[in-house]
């Protein structure tokens, strides 16, 4: 499908059919995906990407990974179509994606065992909204989007979980703008705690009991943050400044 954002309309059309859905009953609403392609409803990209429906289980590293893909020329052409002029992700373009995405968010949906997320895991938020920076990563397609595109590989670790939920760790990393946007804590994250060749995370890697694990890892970042310009550094320099108790984690023992 040749993706067309929705208009004012649209998206408040998509917010009542989310509020309805959240009531339940025996029969849930059908997802108005008719919505896509309605004058008035929705309205033409110029240089609009194709989209296609993927398997269910889609990973969010997956899905990150064919978005950025799909959306190369557009966000090099015109980011403003995606970001929007606030630079928090255009709400009609982000809940068009979401809304042709929509059985991979809520998978349970359909048969009626699931019901709705929050609106800002549909449609982005805008500048206005309180905190809307950190719950712009809330936001099921924008946000593992948004993390590939600063990331790429490195964004594995956070999006492991399928495209419905987010793992702790994401919530952890994207709460926060400055773990967020500080790629030598991503790196770090990546070195210790991420079994890249098993494709998924260390046993223990956010146990609070455990020495080394990711909460001691923030805990020592916020420190180090009070003597080091971290934005200045690599991954490799952050991990040298860790101390003996992160030694266990490495893929390979520090001499």
């Amino acid at each position: 499908m040749k993706l067309r954002r929705l208009t004012a309309e649209g998206v408040a059309n998509f917010r009542g059919f989310l509020a309805d859905a959240r009531i339940g009953g025996a029969r849930p609403p059908a997802v108005p995906t008719m919505l896509l392609t309605l004058p008035g409803a929705s309205e033409e990209i110029f240089g609009a990407p194709e989209l296609e429906l993927l398997p269910a289980g889609t990973s969010g590293y997956e899905l990150a990974r064919y978005l950025n893909s799909q959306f190369e020329h557009l966000a090099r052409n015109d980011s403003s179509v995606i970001e929007g002029t606030d630079g928090f992700g255009d709400p009609g373009f982000w809940a068009a994606v979401a809304l042709f995405y929509f059985d991979l968010i809520s998978p349970g949906n359909l048969l009626g065992r699931e019901k709705p997320k929050a609106d800002n895991c549909y449609i982005s938020e805008s500048a206005t909204a309180v905190c809307a920076g950190f719950r712009y990563f809330r936001h099921r397609m924008a946000g593992p989007y948004r993390l590939f595109r600063l990331y790429g590989a490195m964004s594995e670790p956070l999006l492991l979980q399928s495209v419905g939920k987010q793992s702790d760790l994401y919530s952890t990393i994207t709460d926060s703008s400055f773990f967020t946007e500080t790629p030598c804590i991503v790196k770090a994250v990546n070195v210790l705690y991420f079994d890249a060749r098993r494709h998924r995370l260390k046993r223990d890697w956010n146990d609070d009991d455990k020495p080394g694990a990711l909460p001691r890892l923030l805990a020592v970042v916020n420190q180090l943050d009070l003597t080091y310009d971290l934005l200045g550094l690599s991954g490799e320099a952050l991990i040298a400044q860790l101390p003996a108790e992160f030694d266990e984690w490495l893929p390979t023992a520090r001499q």
